[in-house]
C-alpha cells in the first residue's frame, strides 16, 4: 500500500532550503519504505499559499500519482514575527484558515525554519548554506525531539513530529 505526501514549502525551487531540514528530520525520526513518495512544492514565499500555480500543482501531483493509501498535504510555514506584528499574524490565520478549508495539514516553525534547526534567525544569504552545513554536519542529531513536537507556538520550537505522526511509522 502506498502513499504521497506533498510538501508545500516557503523556499525557493532553487534553495530548496526548507526541504534539507524536513528530510533530515524525517530520516531521523521515521522509517521510510519504498511504498511512502515524497515530493516538494515550493511557495517562493508564503504569500504564494494559494496562488492558482501552486494548487494546480497540488492537482497535478495527486492526479499524477494514485497510492492506495492516498495523498497528504502539508503546508510547511514559518509564523515569523506572528506574535508582534498584525499584518504576519493574519497572514498566518488566513493560511491555518486555507488548510484547514482543504483538508491539508500545517507545519509551523517559531518564529522560522532556522530558527527552530539552528537556535537563530539566519540572514537570507546565509540560508542555502547553513542548510547545507545542518545536512554535512548531521546536527539532527543535536536536535533535541520536543523542539520539534510542540503544540503551541514557542520560539525556536514546530510540530512537524506531532503532524508527521499521523501518516509515517516512527523508527
Amino acid at each position: 500500500m502506498g502513499k504521497q505526501i506533498l510538501f508545500c514549502v516557503e523556499t525557493t525551487r532553487n534553495a530548496k532550503t526548507d526541504s534539507v531540514y524536513i528530510d533530515e528530520t524525517i530520516k531521523r525520526f521515521y522509517k521510510i519504505t519504498n511504498g511512502i513518495r515524497k515530493r516538494y512544492i515550493y511557495l517562493g514565499g508564503k504569500n504564494n499559499y494559494n496562488k492558482t500555480s501552486i494548487r494546480k500543482d497540488i492537482e497535478k501531483q495527486t492526479k499524477q500519482y494514485k497510492p492506495n493509501g492516498g495523498t497528504t498535504v502539508i503546508y510547511c510555514i514559518d509564523t515569523d514575527k506572528h506574535d508582534s506584528d498584525p499584518e504576519q499574524k493574519r497572514e498566518l490565520e488566513k493560511i491555518i484558515l486555507f488548510c484547514q478549508d482543504m483538508g491539508y495539514e500545517f507545519v509551523w516553525f517559531c518564529r522560522d525554519v532556522e530558527d527552530v534547526y539552528w537556535g537563530e534567525q539566519i540572514p537570507k544569504d546565509e540560508k542555502t548554506r547553513k542548510a547545507a552545513q545542518f545536512r554535512s554536519g548531521n546536527r539532527i542529531n543535536d536536535i533535541p525531539e520536543a523542539s520539534l513536537c510542540r503544540k503551541e507556538y514557542v520560539r525556536h520550537y514546530s510540530n512537524i513530529l506531532e503532524v508527521l505522526d499521523k501518516h509515517l511509522n516512527r523508527c
